[in-house]
């Protein structure tokens, strides 16, 4: 049915976590494009094939640009040796065989547009890579949102008062997009590889891979700027779930971040987990941190790198559309409000992810106005302690 029926091809499927193991990521992200491009070669009538990459695929560049980079191996070699070699073996050579690449997303990533290249043929084919994407503008539903990757683990962790502090230069862009609008942008990508396919004329400008990269550039928002919408809408609409009071930074320093880590996190959960085994209850705050600590490890190498993003393609694309296509693939960065948005977000990871009910927002800010002063109750415990310290050091000394 889909060779006879289907024209229009998206190739979105891929294990998208960052620290999959080789084993499990290879085959998803590096042989199941060959499979694809293999299928659409018996498709009859096939206009577009687009296939999912990611912005970050070639991160170990400081530009990058809308054109296919050098794969960091062949795909051919990569799948053997995932194939023959035991778990444990490519475990133990997998930072090896990463190199420049931080992590096991991003490499295989790179290597299945390499796959795109070598497989392509003479098919309308084309590569979409999007940015961190985040949750819906406008459709279907403002602010859905179903995972807790990248920067809306944080703002949740943040949101119910668990995690205070991420190594991050909150000066640098944060490269985010709403999930409707990538939608939209990737649908009119499609209509675009078909529209290129029909208005070119030489074989060479055929065989030409457009390649597309999503990107939040032309309207930027910084880390530190989404850290102070999160906490201005977390604050409008608080979770009844929420263990503290909001206290999050962007520590820029890893050592400061390092100090936060320690006396805000690992301290206290350390006493937590403390009352709860006198309790006789099973103590488990410490194994939140270590899960939300190696969360934090796994998006470090993004959260104090910038990059430059060459856009072209997508601002071509967007000038080529009709007034009616605009609204109805409304895919224009520039026309995003971020404070209106985010306002949406925050709303969104308290229904969607959170599960808190907007039912329950009158006790959430009961709640939280009590967390609140206890928060500062416990701030003011901690200054007076420190204080006594520093006058017993000068007192000794003096």
């Amino acid at each position: 049915m889909i060779t006879r029926e289907v024209s229009i091809v998206f190739h979105v499927a891929a294990t998208v976590r960052f620290d999959e193991k080789m084993k499990l990521a290879v085959p998803i992200n590096v042989r199941s494009p060959k499979e694809m491009i293999d299928l659409c070669k018996e498709i009859s009538y096939l206009k577009s094939f687009v296939h999912v990459s990611t912005a970050y695929a070639n991160c170990p560049h400081d530009l990058i640009e809308e054109k296919i980079y050098e794969a960091p191996m062949d795909a051919h070699k990569l799948v053997t040796i995932i194939d023959y070699m035991d778990d444990k073996l490519v475990e133990d050579i997998t930072p090896k065989l990463l190199g420049a690449w931080p992590n096991t997303y991003t490499f295989t990533k790179a290597i299945a547009e390499s796959v795109i290249v070598k497989e392509a043929g003479e098919l309308p084919i084309g590569i979409f890579r999007p940015a961190i994407v985040i949750s819906t503008y406008r459709e279907p539903i403002q602010g859905w949102i179903d995972n807790l990757y990248g920067p809306t683990g944080v703002a949740a962790g943040a949101g119910t008062g668990i995690l205070r502090s991420i190594h991050c230069d909150g000066s640098i862009q944060a490269n985010v997009v709403p999930g409707d609008l990538a939608v939209n942008a990737l649908i009119v990508s499609a209509w675009d590889v078909a529209d290129r396919r029909k208005s070119t004329i030489s074989k060479k400008e055929k065989n030409d891979i457009p390649v597309y990269n999503y990107v939040s550039k032309d309207n930027p928002i910084t880390y530190d700027e989404l850290k102070v919408l999160s906490e201005k809408y977390g604050l409008e609409f608080p979770t009844s779930r929420a263990i503290w009071y909001y206290s999050f930074r962007n520590n820029k320093y890893k050592i400061i971040h390092l100090i936060y880590v320690y006396l805000l996190h690992l301290l206290p959960a350390l006493l937590i987990d403390t009352v709860m085994i006198c309790l006789g209850k099973q103590p488990r705050m410490l194994k939140v941190y270590k899960k939300i600590h190696k969360f934090m490890s796994v998006i470090n190498y993004f959260t104090v790198k910038e990059w430059k993003f060459a856009n072209d393609n997508v601002k071509v694309l967007i000038n080529k559309l009709s007034e009616e296509d605009r609204e109805n693939f409304a895919c224009d960065i520039t026309q995003v409000d971020w404070d209106h948005y985010f306002r949406t977000y925050v709303r969104g990871l308290r229904i969607y992810l959170i599960k808190d009910s907007l039912d329950t927002l009158p006790q959430a800010r009961i709640k939280w106005q009590r967390l609140y002063w206890s928060h500062q109750v416990l701030k003011l415990i901690l200054a007076y302690g420190l204080l006594r310290i520093c006058w017993l050091i000068i007192s000794f000394f003096f």
